[in-house]
């Protein structure tokens, strides 16, 4: 039997040890905490007077919008916007706009989120985007024309995209080689889509010019008699579909400049991997569970699995950091059909050094599309919602 005075030492001790334990259960959250809390947060309706980064699922101006690093210390956001009321009746830009669209800039100092400055421009309502080219020089489309532009804002060339109007469907896509040394233009035309019940094959182009970076000018083109659907730029090559195989039948490889696709060394039986043209030296494949990196010849630079049951819904990064965007399904609404249909919708983005495969974070978003770049450095820029916010991978 214990005396009262030892029950009451033996509660004592027991107060303590747990008051220890909640207070190193409270450490630890707060340190993991401190992990992922960004470096600095700017709420952009109100700082920046943009509208929150949502999409309307059929209407193309609201889903130009996006976040890139310029340089590893300067970070810009862009998004089209509508003005609130028609402008008046006018000879439209080069841009195919007539006023009541613009693509609105923001750019920030990587390093404390501090305002650098703010563009305003008329585009179209079809296709605006901003992309990085090399040593602060960047791409901007603005609906018709691309515009290269220096590190300190100043347009150095341009490219009109020309309409042909001979095909029902046609658009432009544009884009830069993981290098940042070429640009790439894609004209699509669909003169009738392909119909399997009827087993009809249907009839398309694509023209593919190749730019140089630093001047606009054509350096290679050629074509190819079948629609080009989804492509990334690498050095030499699009990572892309087999244009001449059927939709359901078709799995990413390599389309060079002579128009000649070839298979990816890296594939599997079970399904087919997304792929994306990653860095200069790599190509990014997710799907089937596993995140790979991989050399143009097949050899694998980085592997990571994760839960099949999870949707991998893209990937960036650089050399040294990579970061992968997870998806769940969910009903969202399509206002032009009155319904909502399930649809990819963001959960989390996680983010992994490349040398030792190692997760650094794993941040949970808030809203359906969400927006993230790296930069060299390691700082991982996500716009979600109504903030931009910039965390760091590494010092």
């Amino acid at each position: 039997m214990f005396s009262a005075a030892e029950l009451e030492s033996q509660k004592s001790e027991r107060w303590k040890f747990c008051l220890i334990a909640v207070f190193c259960a409270c450490l630890c959250i707060d340190l993991n905490g401190q992990a992922t809390q960004p470096r600095w947060t700017v709420d952009l309706p109100q700082q920046s007077g943009l509208r929150p980064f949502v999409t309307q699922l059929d209407l193309l101006w609201t889903k130009q919008q996006g976040v890139v690093f310029l340089t590893p210390d300067i970070v810009a956001v862009f998004q089209v916007n509508e003005v609130q009321k028609p402008a008046r009746l006018s000879k439209r830009t080069a841009s195919g706009g007539a006023g009541n669209f613009y693509l609105e800039v923001r750019v920030f100092d990587a390093r404390d989120g501090h305002a650098l400055k703010s563009l305003r421009l008329i585009t179209s309502a079809n296709f605006s985007k901003v992309v990085p080219t090399h040593d602060g020089k960047f791409i901007m489309r603005l609906g018709d024309i691309v515009y290269l532009m220096s590190s300190d804002f100043s347009p150095l060339a341009s490219r009109e995209l020309r309409s042909k109007r001979e095909a029902p469907t046609e658009y432009w896509q544009v884009d830069v080689s993981s290098s940042g040394s070429e640009v790439v233009l894609v004209h699509n035309q669909v003169f009738s889509a392909s119909d399997s019940h009827l087993e009809r094959e249907g009839k398309a182009q694509s023209d593919v010019e190749i730019l140089n970076a630093d001047t606009l000018q054509t350096t290679k083109a050629f074509t190819v008699l079948h629609y080009l659907s989804a492509w990334t730029a690498a050095d030499g090559f699009l990572v892309t579909f087999d244009p001449a195989v059927p939709l359901e039948k078709r799995e990413y490889g390599f389309l060079d400049y002579q128009g000649q696709w070839s298979v990816s060394p890296v594939h599997t039986s079970r399904c087919n991997y997304n792929m994306v043209a990653f860095d200069p030296r790599s190509i990014a494949a997710f799907g089937c569970g596993q995140l790979l990196l991989f050399s143009p010849k097949g050899e694998t630079l980085f592997s990571r699995k994760y839960d099949e049951s999870e949707l991998a819904g893209s990937v960036a990064g650089d050399q040294r950091y990579l970061a992968m965007e997870f998806d769940t399904m969910r009903m969202r609404e399509i206002p032009s059909l009155k319904r909502q249909i399930p649809l990819p919708s963001a959960i989390r983005i996680e983010t992994y050094n490349v040398s030792d495969g190692k997760r650094l974070l794993s941040i949970k978003v808030k809203n359906d599309d969400v927006y993230y770049a790296i930069s060299p450095q390691g700082a991982l820029a996500v716009v979600d919602g109504t903030t931009v916010k910039l965390y760091q991978l590494a010092e």
